[in-house]
């Protein structure tokens, strides 16, 4: 089993404590099956105009993908497999850059968890 290990360290200001937040999770690599797009366009006709995961084989039961920006907010989140990002945040277009993205999944309630992360390219 592997273990991945999340350290996020957040900073309000000088005049407050530094938060440190660390979180375990036992996870397995995503499997082969689980295939995600290097780039995608949501204004291009026909071509990857919604960026989510494509599972060909077996459909997760439990599931969570997020997209972040390049200052690690995260700007889409999905528990639904049927709802992928479509590029927008709050309507408004983002730019042509990298945008670093997590997935986590289970295919059975009680199995293992699968957990994977990359980048994509927007490009508008």
């Amino acid at each position: 089993m592997y273990r991945v290990l999340f350290v996020l360290l957040l900073t309000a200001n000088q005049l407050f404590a530094q938060t440190n937040q660390i979180q375990v999770v036992d996870s397995l690599p995503c499997d082969a099956s689980v295939k995600l797009e290097r780039s995608f366009c949501p204004n291009c006709t026909a071509w990857n105009d919604l960026f989510s995961p494509d599972f060909s084989g077996k459909i997760p039961v439990e599931y969570h993908f997020s997209v972040f920006n390049a200052d690690s907010v995260e700007i889409f989140s999905s528990n639904d497999l049927e709802i992928g990002w479509k590029g927008p945040l709050k309507d408004q277009e983002q730019e042509t850059q990298n945008y670093s993205w997590s997935l986590f999944y289970r295919y059975e309630k009680n199995g293992p968890s699968y957990h994977c992360n990359g980048q994509v390219v927007l490009i508008q």
